[in-house]
């Protein structure tokens, strides 16, 4: 996958000059867009907010999934976090669109909260934890 000319290296989330091994971290890159670990996440390579590159999910839980990714326009590795409550909410076939129709409410009220806490915790500037860059809603 290409962007701005360069080539996305799926291991560690940045833009390589070269098209068969990383200039970052030396990994082959594949010509295809690698697939998912768990089941029910964002398929790699999906754009969100056309600013990001989901790459692999690394960490779920059942109600967050967090996964590498790509900030396009300031060319730089990110974590991207998405609110998916197995309980609440399933993908769809497109494997982006979240469906919430088993409790559209609970969804809500969970997304609400999920909201609140990322708006304090970017309030919060300590040097021991990730800083938030950016909290939206889509899909």
């Amino acid at each position: 996958m290409n962007i701005k000319g360069k080539t996305i290296c799926f291991e560690c989330m940045n833009l390589s000059d070269d098209v068969e091994t990383c200039t970052h971290c030396g990994a082959p890159i594949p010509h295809n867009v690698p697939k998912q670990d768990f089941s029910n996440v964002l398929r790699p390579g999906s754009i969100l907010q056309n600013s990001y590159v989901v790459g692999k999910a690394f960490y779920t839980d059942g109600f967050i999934v967090r996964y590498l990714g790509l900030d396009v326009i300031n060319e730089c590795p990110v974590n991207i976090i998405e609110l998916f409550p197995w309980d609440l909410s399933e993908r769809h076939d497109d494997g982006i669109t979240v469906i919430h129709g088993k409790n559209p409410d609970g969804f809500e009220k969970v997304t609400t909260r999920f909201q609140r806490r990322i708006a304090a915790i970017t309030k919060i500037d300590l040097n021991i934890m990730e800083k938030v860059i950016s909290c939206f809603v889509e899909n």
